[in-house]
C-alpha cells in the first residue's frame, strides 16, 4: 500500500493492496432483501441509509453482481484514490448497513459468509483516529446479490444418549422443511427424516457487539435427528430442503454399541478458534481498545504497551485451528466415532460473522464425525447472565451468553434441572449445561466450569448422582470433560477467575467426588499448552490399586489446538505432572474394556509427542465409593510446597503492580529505550498467532521466542543494575524466558517439549516421542489389535 497509483484487486471479502493483483475467494453470504429505511441510531438490527456519495472520484466495482456458487472468486476494480495511505483498506460489510453502526465483516484480504447481500467499502486513512466509520468512508461497490441464499452450509453432527440415533445440524436463510435423506449405500437413500429450526437475534443477547455493531443475522439453524439407525454402520446422507435443494453428500460411521465388547476410536481438543482461509484479516471484538491502536508514537505509553503486548497474549485469529482441522480431518489411522471440543470453541466474541467462519472451517470434519461439545468462558461469560463469574465483571463471551453456543450445538442436556437466569430471552429455549452420555466401553461427564459447580449447586447435584448410577460393567471407563482445568501449570493467578485460582476451586469442589467414584480421565483446555499429571490425588501421585489400575484420575489439558500458544507454564514445575508441551496438536484415542490409549499429535509437524495407556483388567470392578470416602476422609496430606506460583501465580497476586514497576524502572532506567521499543512495536503487531512463523508453521515455540527476546534482554540487562527490576523480574518471570529459550533452541529434535518427569523418560517405550514422525495420511492402524505395544501402561509413583 505504498504506492501513489491505485491498482486492480481480486478481493475475497476485504481487501488491502496497492500496486499489485491480488485473487481470493468470497464466501456465499446468503442474500436478503435490501431496504432504505433508516435505522435507529447504532443499531445494525433494521436496514440503514447508504452510505454517502463517494468522496474525491473514488470508484469501487465487481466482477459480478449475483455470487453464483460458495467461494466464488470475485475480481475488484478500484481507481480514483489520490493520497493513498498505508492504512487503506477495502472492507466488507453487509449491504444494508454503514461503516457506523457495524463492525466490517472483514478487511485487508478477507471475507465473510452472511445470509444478506454485501457491498464492499472503501474506506480512506482507516486510522484509529477515524477507524472503521464514515469519517473514513470513501467509496462503496454496487451491491452484491446472493443466487441461492438457502443453500444447505455449514453441516455438523452430534450424538444422542441412544446409540441407534444421529443428530444432522447445518444453516440456510429461512426456515423451510429441514430434510435429511440417508442410507447405507453412496447416492441411495433409503430413508428421509425431517426436523425442527431455531434461531436467535441481537435483543437474544446480553451485551455489546453481540446484540449491536458484531450482529449478523445467523439464519436458520436446522436440526434433524435420525433414528433407527445400526450401529457402527456406514451411512450416506444429503441435508436440506425439497424447495431449496440439497447438500452435496457426505458420510459417518454410527456410534458403536455401548458396551465393554466394543473398540471405540475418538479425537480431542480445546480451544480452538477458527482462521480466515483466504488470510484476510477481521475486526476484533476489542480492537478499539487496544492501545496500540492510539497511544501516540515514542511515548511512555507506548512504549509500556508495547512490553506489555510483548507479555500478554493477542485476541485475533487462531492460524493454529487451520492446521489441526486440517490434520484431523486427513487423519485416517482409524475410523473416528467422536469429536470432543472442550470450550472456546470459535472465539467469536460477540463478532457473529466469526461463527460463520468457524463453522464452514470445521464442516470438513464434523459433517463426518460427531461433535460433542461443553462451553467455555468465551462462549457464556458475560455480567448478567448468571455464570460463576459474572460479579467478578467477566465479559470474555462479547455479550453473547450463551446464545449462539447453544442455538448451533444442540448436545443432549440435562433438562431434568433447568437453570433459570437470562440466558431465557427470546430464541431457543434452555436447557442445563451439563450432561452425560456412552459411547462403547465408556462414560462421558460433560459440565460448565462457568456455572456454580460447588456442593449443594444443581451441577454438582448432577455430577454426583450421574456417577452414582454410571453401571462399571457396561462402561468400566468413565472420562469427564469440562473447560478452566482442575490441574495448571499456567504462572497467570491472583484474581477470582484466574486459572490458578479456579484450579483451585475445582479441586476443593469436585477432587473428593472423582476419586471416591474412580474416573479414569479428565479432560479440560483454558491453558493453551498440553499438559498431563500422573495418577493424583490432593497434589500427590498415587500408587497403583492391588490389580494394577491407576488409584486415581489422571488430568489432561488440552487447550493447544489452536489459539495461541500459553508459553507462561511454571518454570518450577511441580512433581506430579509428567509432561508438558507447548506446541499446536490434538489427542487421537482408542478405548476398549481394558486400554485405553492415547496420543498427543502435533498439528504443525505431524509428530507424536506424547502417548499414554491406561489398563483394567477384564471383568474388572470398582472398589466402591463407600470404601474410597473413608480413605479421603482419613487422608493424611504430606504434599507441602513453597512454589509460590503454582498456588498464587507469577509472582503472587500482586503480578501487575510487580509488572508495572518493572514496565517502569525499565523505561526510567534509560530514555533511549522508548526509541528503541519502536522498532518492536512491529515485531508485536506482526507475531500474531504466527505471522513470522518458522519456514511458514504457525505459532512454534521459536516464534515466541522470537517475539519474547527482546523483552528478556533487557529483563537481564536491568536487572543486573537495577534493584526494582530485578524484584518484578525474579524468582519466576526470568527463569520462565529462559526456559522458552531452551525450548525453542531445541524445537528442531524436541519441538515444543517443556517438561518431561522421570517416571515418563523412564517409561518403556518412552512416553514422548519428538522425534518419531507420525505420518496421520498413511495406511491405518489399529491400535487396538495385533501387536501393538508402545504405550507406557501408567502405574504411577508412590508418594
Amino acid at each position: 500500500m505504498k504506492s501513489a497509483q491505485p491498482a486492480l484487486c481480486l478481493a475475497a471479502l476485504l481487501l488491502a493492496c496497492w500496486g499489485a493483483a491480488a485473487q481470493n475467494t468470497l464466501t456465499n453470504p446468503r442474500t436478503s432483501a435490501e431496504s432504505p429505511a433508516r435505522a435507529p441510531a447504532g443499531s445494525p438490527l433494521a436496514d440503514a441509509p447508504a452510505p454517502a456519495t463517494s468522496k474525491g472520484g473514488v470508484s469501487i466495482t465487481t466482477n459480478i453482481t449475483t455470487l453464483s456458487v460458495n467461494n466464488e472468486a470475485v475480481l475488484v476494480t478500484l481507481s480514483g484514490v489520490s493520497n493513498p495511505t498505508e492504512y487503506d483498506v477495502i472492507a466488507l460489510y453487509l449491504a444494508n448497513r454503514t461503516a457506523d453502526n457495524s463492525h466490517p465483516l472483514k478487511y485487508k484480504f478477507q471475507l465473510a459468509n452472511q445470509r444478506e447481500p454485501v457491498v464492499l467499502f472503501f474506506l480512506h486513512n482507516a486510522t484509529a483516529g477515524n477507524g472503521f466509520s464514515n469519517l473514513s468512508y470513501a467509496g462503496k461497490s454496487s451491491v452484491i446479490q446472493i443466487s441461492n441464499p438457502n443453500e444447505p452450509l455449514q453441516g455438523h453432527l452430534a450424538l444422542t444418549k441412544d446409540p441407534t440415533e444421529m443428530k444432522v445440524q447445518w444453516t440456510t436463510r429461512d426456515p423451510g422443511t429441514p430434510t435429511v435423506k440417508y442410507g447405507t449405500k453412496s447416492g441411495t437413500y433409503t430413508k428421509t427424516a425431517t426436523g425442527k429450526t431455531v434461531t436467535y437475534n441481537a435483543q437474544s443477547m446480553c451485551g455489546s457487539p453481540a446484540n449491536d455493531t458484531g450482529y449478523v443475522p445467523p439464519g436458520s439453524l436446522h436440526r434433524v435427528n435420525l433414528t433407527g439407525l445400526t450401529t457402527s454402520t456406514r451411512y450416506y446422507y444429503v441435508f436440506g430442503d425439497p424447495s431449496f435443494g440439497f447438500s452435496k453428500e457426505f458420510t459417518f460411521l454410527s456410534a458403536p454399541k455401548i458396551g465393554p465388547n466394543e473398540t471405540v476410536h475418538f479425537l480431542a481438543i480445546a480451544d480452538l478458534g477458527h482462521t480466515e482461509l483466504d488470510g484476510s484479516n477481521e475486526y476484533d471484538y476489542d480492537e478499539s481498545a487496544d492501545p496500540l491502536n492510539f497511544v501516540p508514537t515514542g511515548t511512555f505509553d507506548r512504549a509500556y504497551q508495547t512490553l506489555t503486548q510483548l507479555i500478554y497474549d493477542n485476541e485475533f485469529q487462531q492460524q493454529g485451528s487451520r492446521t489441526t482441522v486440517e490434520m484431523m480431518a486427513n487423519d485416517t489411522t482409524q475410523e473416528w466415532t467422536l469429536i470432543l471440543l472442550n470450550g472456546d470453541i470459535s472465539y467469536a466474541r460477540g463478532m457473529q460473522t466469526m461463527w460463520d467462519i468457524f463453522m464452514d472451517q470445521m464442516e470438513q470434519l464434523t459433517a463426518f464425525v460427531p461433535l460433542m461439545l461443553t462451553n467455555g468462558n468465551h462462549e457464556v461469560d458475560w455480567v448478567d447472565n448468571g455464570c460463576r463469574y459474572a460479579l467478578n465483571g467477566n465479559i470474555d463471551s462479547g455479550g453473547e451468553c450463551g446464545i449462539p453456543y447453544f442455538a448451533r450445538f444442540d448436545m443432549p442436556y440435562n433438562t431434568t434441572q433447568q437453570w433459570t437466569n437470562q440466558w431465557e430471552r427470546p430464541g431457543p429455549s434452555s436447557g442445563a449445561a451439563w450432561y452425560s452420555y456412552d459411547h462403547g466401553p465408556i462414560h462421558f461427564v460433560t459440565y460448565s466450569t462457568e456455572y456454580d459447580f460447588n456442593a449443594g449447586s444443581p451441577q454438582y447435584e448432577f455430577i454426583v448422582t450421574d456417577l452414582q448410577n454410571v453401571n462399571r460393567t457396561l462402561t468400566p471407563w468413565v472420562v469427564l470433560n469440562g473447560h478452566r482445568p482442575i490441574y495448571t501449570t499456567s504462572s497467570s493467578g491472583g484474581g477470582f477467575s484466574s486459572v490458578t485460582t479456579v484450579a483451585r476451586d475445582l479441586r476443593n469442589a469436585l477432587e473428593d467426588v472423582l476419586y471416591q467414584y474412580e474416573v479414569d480421565l479428565s479432560w479440560h483446555g483454558h491453558d493453551h499448552i498440553y499438559e498431563r499429571t500422573c495418577p493424583v490425588y490432593q497434589s500427590e501421585c498415587q500408587p497403583a490399586n492391588a490389580d494394577g489400575t491407576q488409584s486415581a484420575p489422571v488430568h489432561v489439558v488440552i487447550g493447544h489446538s489452536g489459539y495461541e500458544l500459553s508459553w507462561f507454564a511454571n518454570p518450577d514445575v511441580p512433581e506430579y505432572w509428567d509432561v508438558i508441551v507447548v506446541e499446536h496438536g490434538y489427542q487421537r484415542c482408542s478405548a476398549n474394556a481394558t486400554s485405553f490409549r492415547c496420543q498427543m499429535i502435533s498439528s504443525v509437524t505431524g509428530k507424536q509427542l506424547d502417548e499414554f495407556e491406561l489398563t483394567k483388567p477384564a471383568n474388572w470392578t470398582p472398589i466402591g465409593a463407600s470404601k474410597r470416602s473413608k480413605f479421603t476422609a482419613s487422608y493424611n496430606k504430606i504434599y507441602n510446597t513453597d512454589n509460590v506460583v503454582e498456588v498464587y501465580g507469577l509472582p503472587g497476586v500482586n503480578w501487575t503492580e510487580a509488572q508495572d514497576h518493572a514496565y517502569a524502572a525499565l523505561l526510567g532506567a534509560n530514555a533511549s529505550l522508548i526509541t528503541e521499543l519502536q522498532g518492536m512495536e512491529e515485531v508485536v503487531i506482526a507475531t500474531v498467532n504466527g505471522a513470522q512463523a518458522v519456514g511458514g508453521v504457525p505459532d512454534t515455540m521459536p516464534d515466541i521466542w522470537t517475539t519474547l527476546q527482546p523483552f528478556y534482554e533487557l529483563l537481564t540487562q536491568y536487572s543486573a543494575v537495577n534493584s526494582s527490576v530485578a524484584a518484578a523480574a525474579q524468582p519466576a518471570l526470568i527463569p520462565m524466558l529462559a526456559q522458552v529459550e531452551k525450548v525453542a533452541n531445541l524445537w528442531g529434535s524436541q519441538d515444543g517439549l517443556w517438561h518431561i518427569s522421570e517416571r515418563a523418560q523412564n517409561a518403556v517405550p518412552p512416553t514422548v516421542k519428538a522425534t518419531a514422525s507420525l505420518q496421520p495420511v498413511q495406511q491405518p492402524v489399529n491400535l487396538m489389535e495385533g501387536q501393538q505395544t508402545g504405550f507406557p501402561v501408567i502405574q504411577a509413583a508412590g508418594r
